[in-house]
């Protein structure tokens, strides 16, 4: 239910640097959500509902912080207006802030920080809005990260000299603008500002520097002989062996949700078998569909969280088992992602999910795809945060 944490969020190891998305990755709606869902099922005591509305508050804080958009779906993070309900929310947040107290017994200096941040931004808004009219503000805007990342390209080309002299200095920005590498590396700790060179050494290169390729579905061809070893391994599921935890049926039936949306956005012919996938959020509760439902941030169905139908879950219940039982299997094969499609291909029939008199190769090829996509990408990340292993050290500046 929140598949971005690491043992890195918990256990800083030695040395590694301290990066803001940590933080904000914790303290999230969607971890909120599943601690409120764990809750619900007994898996976390009642006094857990605390941590997840802790949560709740400072990611809506964070997103009142980084509003980029005049509109969006999530709580907060909408452009700062009259109406937009940020001047109440901050001064309620403020409050709350003063009322927190710690076992230690010195002062946090980051509730300071927020305190103080909150206030900046409550006056700025007030004196653009009286004197300059401001009818909305972008708060993401309201960052140095432009100036820093200028700062460690400097850094960087002095052989990350901390203290330049104003010569050094100059000498390293002149150096830096005939190279044109004023942009952060993509594990830098800011965004990217928008700021450009009227002229760069790359604007004059004849070789073109290709866009990265976007994360894409892989195709699979048809074919007419599966793979033996694959089919071999398919096991035969009764109705005892479809009994997933209500925790995986809620992360399942997220699953589903998520293959429905990027289903909506993909190039395939639209026919009845397409709109059997979607369900309704709006039909009564389920035990399957907790988790999204406390994901949502308003009460209406949201065009950006979809759920799926009881047959859609069904297969895809059929799919999670049969890829668990025989995934570790395939693990050593080579073409592993076609074996797994094979043997996954074989679990679904035709009166499963398609009904209309259309090919429906193309619907299920991207489904089964997709599907294979998510789940080997997890399979992985389990697999190589336990050949890691854990440190027993931490960073000290994390424990602070």
């Amino acid at each position: 239910m929140a598949p971005k944490l690491t043992d890195k969020h918990i256990k800083l190891p030695p040395f590694a640097p301290l990066r803001v998305k940590y933080a904000a990755q914790v303290m999230s709606h969607t971890v909120a959500a599943g601690i409120s869902t764990l809750v619900t099922f007994g898996v976390l005591p009642p006094e857990a509902e605390a941590t997840a509305a802790f949560l709740e508050t400072f990611d809506r804080l964070f997103n009142a912080f980084n509003s980029g958009s005049r509109t969006s779906n999530r709580k907060m993070r909408h452009a700062l207006n009259e109406k937009s309900g940020h001047a109440e929310f901050l001064t309620e947040t403020l409050l709350w802030l003063k009322s927190l107290h710690s076992n230690s017994s010195r002062a946090l200096p980051c509730i300071a920080g927020w305190c103080l941040t909150i206030r900046a931004l409550l006056l700025l808004w007030k004196d653009l809005r009286e004197t300059q009219n401001l009818q909305y503000l972008f708060t993401k805007r309201l960052n140095q990260d432009c100036i820093e990342n200028l700062f460690s390209v400097i850094r960087g080309k002095g052989g990350h000299l901390d203290n330049p002299t104003a010569s050094q200095f100059r000498y390293f920005l002149r150096q830096a603008m005939v190279d044109s590498i004023l942009l952060q590396s993509k594990s830098s700790n800011c965004s990217e500002d928008a700021s450009t060179f009227l002229l760069n050494l790359t604007a004059l290169s004849k070789e073109e520097k290709q866009p990265s390729p976007q994360l894409e579905v892989e195709t699979h061809v048809r074919s007419a002989d599966p793979d033996p070893l694959a089919l071999a391994m398919v096991p035969e599921l009764s109705e005892e062996d479809l009994a997933l935890s209500l925790e995986e049926q809620n992360v399942l039936s997220y699953i589903g949700g998520y293959i429905i949306k990027k289903l909506s956005a993909a190039s395939i012919e639209v026919c009845e078998c397409r709109d059997r996938l979607r369900g309704s959020l709006m039909d009564d509760a389920s035990e399957n569909e907790i988790f999204t439902r406390k994901k949502l941030y308003t009460d209406t169905h949201g065009p950006n969280l979809q759920t799926p139908s009881r047959k859609f879950f069904d297969v895809l219940q059929k799919l999670e088992l049969t890829y668990n039982s025989s995934v570790e299997n395939l693990l050593h094969q080579d073409k592993i992602r076609m074996r797994i499609f094979n043997c996954l291909d074989k679990g679904i029939s035709r009166q499963d999910l398609f009904v209309c008199s259309a090919d429906p190769y193309p619907l299920r090829k991207f489904v089964l795809n997709l599907f294979i996509s998510i789940r080997l990408f997890f399979t992985l990340k389990k697999n190589n945060m336990s050949f890691s292993g854990i440190t027993q050290r931490q960073n000290r500046k994390f424990l602070k």
